[in-house]
């Protein structure tokens, strides 16, 4: 699930944001983080952010944008989860009070 921001003249993006995608990478999905690329590609200040799980779908996951990325020209670095964990959730609910 992907909610699109809106592409002003003057290259910005106002509320550009991809959700988790859990269930996998759906078409849709797939069309969502394209749009998302070319948006990037012209606002040349862009960067995406990209937060991966360390397991295996994870890892999958980031191969896959990475090479959307690398074919659309815009840098990619995924972010894992810190201190070795290897979920996101896990990292998130260790903030938790």
């Amino acid at each position: 699930m992907a909610e699109h921001g809106e592409f002003n003249r003057k290259g910005a993006v106002l509320a550009l944001a991809i959700a988790a995608t859990a269930a996998g990478m759906s078409p849709a999905t797939v069309a969502d983080v394209e749009w998302l690329l070319k948006v990037l590609v012209a606002e040349s200040s862009g960067l995406p952010i990209t937060a991966t799980d360390a397991d295996i779908a994870g890892r999958r996951y980031a191969v896959r944008l990475a090479e959307m990325a690398t074919e659309a020209g815009v840098p990619f670095d995924p972010i894992l989860p810190p201190g070795g964990l290897n979920d996101w959730n896990d990292a998130l609910g260790a903030l938790a009070p």
